[in-house]
């Protein structure tokens, strides 16, 4: 697993800021599809090409099962591994990016014979950068754990369940 996502989190690193290149790719289109090339190339170099849908696959659905506070920590330990030289808030804007990958996988996954989402599908293959876009979040969180959304300072987020192109889906608990 730590193989694959340390080639996500070595993307974001390269050329630019962190969080300059979380905006470039909350554009879509050709960004995203450079950053899903920029995963393989990092991927592709370190691990041999006979081990790489093994690997990859391996580590999707490790992630997809693993309880979100179990994978937050080890998102938090790539990112301190691979940007150890970056300030803390590219670190952050980072690791808040790759704990959004467990539920995008969920949701990419999840069909009539596994609606958990946490096996990987037996045709699934990752040979192009293209089909690694099913599975990478299509942008960075615009919210956080804790936060009151604007215009409604009564409710606090509680858990963020999914995300999408255009906006969040979050479990609010409103004050009394």
């Amino acid at each position: 697993m730590v193989e694959f996502f340390s080639a996500v989190v070595g993307a974001l690193a390269v050329a630019a800021p962190v969080v300059h290149n979380l905006g470039e790719i909350a554009q879509g289109g050709q960004r995203i599809l450079d950053f899903a090339s920029a995963i393989l190339a990092r991927f592709r170099k370190n691990v041999p090409a006979d081990r790489q849908q093994v690997v990859i696959r391996q580590a999707l659905a490790q992630a997809a099962a693993l309880p979100g506070p179990e994978f937050d920590k080890k998102a938090e330990a790539i990112v301190r591994e691979v940007l150890h030289d970056q300030p803390p808030e590219q670190q952050r804007a980072a690791t808040e990016y790759l704990k959004l990958f467990p539920a995008r996988i969920r949701s990419t996954f999840r069909r009539p014979e596994d609606w958990s989402g946490t096996t990987v599908p037996a045709d699934f293959t990752i040979l192009r950068p293209n089909d690694l876009l099913s599975v990478i979040p299509p942008r960075p969180p615009l919210f956080k754990e804790g936060d009151r959304p604007p215009g409604a300072p009564k409710w606090e987020l509680v858990e963020r369940l999914a995300i999408g192109g255009f906006g969040e889906v979050w479990k609010a608990r409103g004050d009394a």
